[in-house]
């Protein structure tokens, strides 16, 4: 996928430049930003002058080209598996009482006969991770850290998906090697509420961490699961057609990404399953209330 998504981009790069000139846009830059070649794509740069901007937009948009918005893009910041330390970061001392659904789901006796994920890799595809909270700095150590924002992990969310999959004392599988793929920002939300160029830079933004889980930039082994809780919707029961490519890419290098199904209930209708929950290569999850009963937020 690679290979192929490579070698179409200067093919790609051709047709663009044509579609410009044929709009009288004969000064225009254009450079490769990155391959999205688990998508079979590519985020170009296009520099026009400002006179030929509408003429430039016009012709990219006849290409089948759809503008990014450079705000929520991340620079390309390099990529460690050395935690960075941050401020507030929990010890781990504090006793917490038992998780019901560590007992209710079967995870307590799966433990007690040595079941906890260990050899596992398991990616956090999420807002970040703090990799250095006392119930999550072992299993962190034991993975990688993978991130192009750099800068404060403004949003726990992240970190709260990783201590329900690796945390010390709450997790179902404290043994993993816990990897964390950041796709969002100094905000976590889902991409409804945006407008469109917004939504298109969020999906690069989503597409460039689950590459970084399937092939880590910084050489460390890839994940076994991919674990995706966020997703999008475009209304209740209509489903977000968007990351199929990405997810049938990763089904095929043999990778389990696991995506929450949403929050969004089951709605007049149903079919409020996000995306990519709802795509036929990943597993979704919902979820239960302590009777076991489907909660009413869940999505189904």
């Amino acid at each position: 996928m690679r290979a192929s998504t490579s070698d179409g981009a200067a093919a790609a790069l051709a047709a663009l430049g044509s579609a410009l000139t044929a709009r009288g846009v004969t000064d225009a830059r254009l450079g490769v930003r990155e391959l999205l070649w688990a998508d079979a794509a590519m985020v170009v740069d296009v520099d026009v002058p400002a006179d030929r901007l509408d003429s430039a937009r016009a012709a990219l948009a006849a290409a089948d080209a759809r503008e990014l918005d450079p705000t929520r893009l991340p620079g390309g910041g390099a990529t460690s598996n050395v935690a960075r330390t941050r401020a507030g970061s929990t010890s781990g001392s504090t006793p917490v009482a038992a998780q019901w659904f560590s007992s209710d789901l079967g995870f307590d006796a799966a433990h007690a006969d040595g079941l906890d994920g260990r050899g596992v890799r398991v990616a956090i595809v999420d807002s970040g991770v703090d990799a250095d909270h006392g119930d999550l700095a072992a299993a962190v150590r034991r993975g990688s850290i993978q991130d192009r924002f750099g800068g404060t992990i403004a949003s726990a969310h992240g970190t709260f998906v990783a201590g329900l999959v690796a945390g010390r004392r709450t997790g179902m599988a404290p043994g993993v090697e816990l990897m964390s793929s950041r796709t969002y920002g100094a905000e976590f939300t889902d991409h409804r509420g945006f407008d469109d160029r917004a939504r298109r830079s969020q999906r690069v933004n989503a597409i460039r961490a689950l590459q970084d889980s399937l092939a880590p930039p910084d050489g460390s082994p890839g994940a076994d699961v991919a674990v995706t809780s966020w997703g999008i919707l475009d209304a209740p029961g209509v489903p977000a057609r968007d990351y199929d490519q990405v997810m049938a890419t990763m089904a095929a290098a043999g990778v389990v990404v696991v995506a929450a199904a949403g929050n969004d209930g089951a709605g007049s209708a149903g079919g409020t399953i996000s995306v990519p929950a709802q795509l036929p290569d990943v597993l979704s999850v919902g979820g239960v209330d302590r009777a076991l009963r489907w909660h009413p937020s869940a999505s189904v």
